[in-house]
C-alpha cells in the first residue's frame, strides 16, 4: 500500500504531531508499505526546532538538510512544500502540486491541530481525486475553536464525504464527534517504542537510585515539555511553588525541568520570584536515549498541561516506571489510571497538593511505581500500526 501522511509540521522541528508522524512513517515502511510523508516544514525546522524535550533531533533521520525532496531512513519520502515566504504553513502555491502527489497514493493520512491550513487543504485535494482519506486529531478542540469548525460545517462535510475520521485520546475525541454529527471517531493514539521507553537499571552512584535505596535523599520530581505558553510552563512552577510549601518539616524535594522554548525567560523569572533557584533545574534540552535512564532515577512526573490531546512525554514517563501527576480531562486519562499509575487532578491547587502528599508519602510512591514497571502500557508502536490500517481500510470502503 502507498501511504502519504500529510502534515503541516514534520522534522526537524518538534513537537507531538512531529514525532507522531515520525514514528507511523517508520513503522509503516518496516511492514513494507511504500510512505511519503508531505509537509509545509522546512528543512531547517520553521522557526521551533530545538524546543521539544524527548523528541528526534534534527540531526537524526528523517530530518534531511537543504532539500525539497528526500529520503528518511532510505525508506520513507519526504516532500517539502513550504511557503515561498514567511513561516506559517500556508501554500497556496502548493495545491496543484499536492494534488498532483496525492493521486498516485492508496490513501491519505491527515495529521491536524486545530488550524492546519496545509493538512486541511490536502483533505480537499484528495476528496477531489477520489483518494480515500483517513483524518486524525492531534490537539483538544475548545470551544471558541469548535465553534469556528462548527461555522465552517467542514467536519461534518468530511464525516458525509466518507473520511474516516480519529483522535488521538477519548478526550480529543468527544469534540469532533460533536462536529461530525454524531459519526463514529476513532482512537488513534500517540504510541511509545517500548525498546526504548522501558524501565532501566537505576543508577548504581552514591545519591542517584531509588528512593527505596536511598530513603533520606530529596524526591526528585520531572517535567519534560516545551517551555511554550500553552504548554503552561510558568503554571508548573507556581504548582510546585505551591506543593513545597505544604510539604511536612525535613521532607525535600529537587525538580528537573527538561526542554526549551520561548518561554524559558519567564520560567527563570518564576522559579527566582519563588526563591526555588536551589529547588528547581531547568535542564535545557536532552538527547532522546537519556530520557528513559532520567526517568528511572526520578519519583514523581508532572504534567501541568491543560489543553493536552494526548500527553506524549507523560506516556514516555509511564513507560518508565514513573507514577504520572496531571490534569483531567487531558489525554492522560487513557494510560493514567487515578491510584493506580498515577493520578489526575481538576485544578492546579488540586495538583499542588496532590504532589506534596506523594512527595511525603515513599510507600505510596513505590507501590504506584512498582505497578507502572511491572505493567507495559497498551500504545506501543505495533498498535498504532495496526489501528492505522483498520482506519485505511474504514476510509477505503466509504470512499
Amino acid at each position: 500500500m502507498k501511504v502519504a501522511l500529510v502534515s503541516d509540521c514534520y522534522l526537524p522541528r518538534l513537537g507531538g504531531i512531529e514525532v507522531a508522524v515520525h514514528s507511523l512513517a517508520g513503522a509503516l515502511a518496516a511492514r513494507g508499505h511504500e510512505v511519503v510523508v508531505v509537509t509545509a516544514t522546512r528543512a531547517d525546522g520553521a522557526g521551533e526546532a530545538g524546543e521539544a524535550a524527548g523528541a528526534p533531533g534534527a540531526t537524526e533521520a528523517g530530518a534531511e538538510r537543504g532539500t525539497v525532496r528526500g529520503t528518511d531512513d532510505g525508506a520513507v519520502l519526504v516532500v517539502r512544500l513550504p511557503p515561498p515566504v514567511g513561516r506559517l504553513p500556508v501554500n497556496p502555491l502548493a495545491t496543484r502540486s499536492v494534488r498532483a502527489l496525492l493521486a498516485d497514493v492508496d490513501v491519505v493520512h491527515a495529521q491536524l491541530g486545530v488550524v492546519s491550513p496545509f493538512a486541511v487543504d490536502a483533505v480537499r485535494s484528495a476528496l477531489a481525486v477520489g483518494v480515500p482519506v483517513a483524518a486524525t486529531f492531534h490537539s483538544l478542540v475548545g470551544p471558541a475553536a469548535a465553534r469556528a469548525l462548527s461555522v465552517s460545517g467542514r467536519v461534518g462535510r468530511w464525516a458525509k464525504a466518507g473520511v474516516a475520521l480519529s483522535a488521538v485520546s477519548s478526550a480529543a475525541a468527544v469534540p469532533v464527534g460533536r462536529l461530525a454529527g454524531g459519526a463514529p471517531v476513532a482512537l488513534l493514539p500517540n504510541a511509545v517504542d517500548t525498546a526504548l521507553w522501558r524501565p532501566v537499571d537505576p543508577d548504581p552512584r552514591p545519591g542517584a537510585g531509588e528512593l527505596a535505596a536511598h530513603p533520606e535523599r530529596p524526591v526528585r520530581v520531572v517535567t519534560a515539555t516545551r517551555l511554550a505558553g500553552r504548554k503552561r510552563p510558568v503554571a508548573f512552577v507556581e504548582i510546585v511553588a505551591q506543593a513545597l510549601e505544604q510539604l511536612p518539616p525535613g521532607q525535600a524535594a529537587e525538580v528537573e525541568v527538561y526542554g526549551e522554548g520561548r518561554e524559558r525567560s519567564a520560567v527563570e523569572h518564576a522559579v527566582a520570584r519563588h526563591g526555588l533557584t536551589d529547588r528547581v533545574r531547568l535542564c535545557g534540552r536532552v538527547a532522546r536515549e537519556r530520557l528513559p535512564e532520567i526517568y528511572s532515577n526520578a519519583d514523581l512526573f508532572v504534567s501541568s498541561v491543560e489543553m493536552e490531546a494526548f500527553g506524549i512525554a507523560a506516556l514516555e514517563a509511564r513507560s518508565c516506571g514513573l507514577p504520572v501527576l496531571g490534569r483531567e480531562g487531558t489525554g492522560l486519562r487513557d494510560f493514567v489510571v487515578p491510584g493506580e499509575s498515577g493520578h489526575l487532578e481538576g485544578s492546579d491547587g488540586e495538583l499542588a497538593t496532590r504532589l506534596a502528599e506523594l512527595v511525603a508519602d515513599h510507600a505510596a510512591r513505590d507501590r504506584i511505581r512498582q505497578h507502572n514497571r511491572n505493567t507495559p502500557v497498551s500504545q506501543t508502536i505495533s498498535a498504532l500500526t495496526e489501528a492505522a490500517m483498520r482506519e485505511y481500510d474504514r476510509a477505503a470502503k466509504e470512499s
